[in-house]
């Protein structure tokens, strides 16, 4: 006589039974609480397992039992055969394989999802960016921005600007003036060919048409190549599979609440940077500007904004060059990404300043 106890599931429920099986002349006999049974051997059928998993013993009418006992001197284990199999048990392969699953997950992330996501951006339908745009201001103006104060004749000379530029690139759009507030000298382009540039903005280039036509450009730029419906698809991963797998563009429009996150707390890429970069000296070209102007707004930019930040070191009650005794002279510190205003959404600019003396310089 042989036993061993095992959990028992009668294939109906999920209530589990602790049960004692008693193997004798052939027969096996499960008991336990509110369970009786009796078996010819030959109808229970044991499952091969993997490594040193616990047994599954399949019953006639969907039973199951679960034992991590030794079971080879009472029933027969049938030897499990397959490549599956082996590949299950070799402790190599499936290091191997997580690993695998890693990379392939890390390379999803970085290319896949970016690569799906231009796709499915240019696929947007018009009146799905318009709603996007519209929608999109209201929470803009919600959370981050305040009345412009620009006066009305320079907002009318800064439209016919941007109209100019608009034409020459072919590419539907209208600028939107707001106020800053804590976001400071900022443009943004959003899906649905929409621009707005704050009067910081245009305060901190110093009213220097040359180099704010240069900045509406680039964003003129992120329109053309759909950076902002890109940046939205990449940030919600559910939206862009829906899209992408089922055609369903329609959950896009529902992640405009998003977008005063996506716009002050998600630097673009230096691809997405490029690419706007290099329509906008294209766009420069075509209107009669040099692309050396992208450059000097960028730098002007950076200026301002160290300049910002080593006047709020802080006032101190002796002067700088009088330290209290043991005490240094504090150090102006590094501009944090809220003092960057427009550059804190972009990567560092030295590289793209040369990008566009380059630029400058071809015929």
């Amino acid at each position: 006589m042989d036993r061993f106890t095992a959990d028992y599931y009668d294939g109906r429920s999920s209530q589990r039974r602790r049960v004692e099986v008693t193997v004798v002349d052939g027969r096996a006999t499960i008991a336990g609480p509110d369970v009786a049974l009796e078996h010819a051997v030959g109808e229970l059928a044991v499952q091969p397992r993997i490594g040193s998993t616990p047994f599954r013993i399949l019953l006639p009418g969907g039973g199951i039992l679960i034992t991590p006992d030794e079971i080879g001197s009472v029933l027969h284990i049938p030897q499990p055969e397959g490549l599956a199999h082996r590949l299950e048990s070799n402790l190599r392969i499936v290091l191997a394989s997580f690993v695998g699953l890693i990379v392939v997950g890390v390379l999803g992330y970085l290319y896949g999802i970016p690569w799906v996501a231009r796709e499915v951006a240019y696929r947007i339908p018009p009146e799905v960016e318009a709603d996007i745009a519209r929608e999109g201001m209201k929470e803009l103006d919600k959370y981050l921005f305040k009345p412009t104060s620009l006066p009305r004749e320079r907002q009318e000379a800064l439209r016919t600007m941007f109209a100019e530029l608009s034409v020459a690139s072919t590419i539907p759009a209208r600028i939107e003036f707001r106020g800053g507030d804590y976001i400071g000298a900022n443009a943004f382009a959003l899906p649905g060919g929409v621009v707005v540039m704050t009067d910081e903005l245009e305060q901190h280039l110093e009213e220097d048409d040359g180099r704010i036509a240069a900045v509406l450009a680039h964003e003129i730029g992120h329109l053309e190549h759909r950076h902002g419906a890109r940046h939205i698809l990449q940030d919600s991963i559910a939206a862009l599979l829906a899209a992408a797998v089922l055609g369903d563009v329609s959950g896009i429009s529902g992640l405009v609440a998003t977008l005063p996150a996506i716009l002050t707390h998600t630097a673009n890429s230096r691809e997405f940077e490029r690419e706007a970069d290099t329509f906008a000296f294209g766009l420069l070209r075509k209107t009669g500007r040099s692309p050396r102007l992208l450059g000097e707004a960028l730098a002007t930019l950076e200026k301002k904004a160290e300049e910002a930040a080593r006047s709020s070191v802080g006032d101190c009650p002796v002067k700088l060059d009088d330290p209290p005794p043991g005490e240094s002279v504090p150090e102006p510190r590094r501009p944090r990404s809220s003092d960057l205003g427009y550059l804190s959404t972009h990567p560092p600019t030295e590289e793209r300043v040369r990008a566009a003396e380059e630029a400058a310089k071809q015929p």
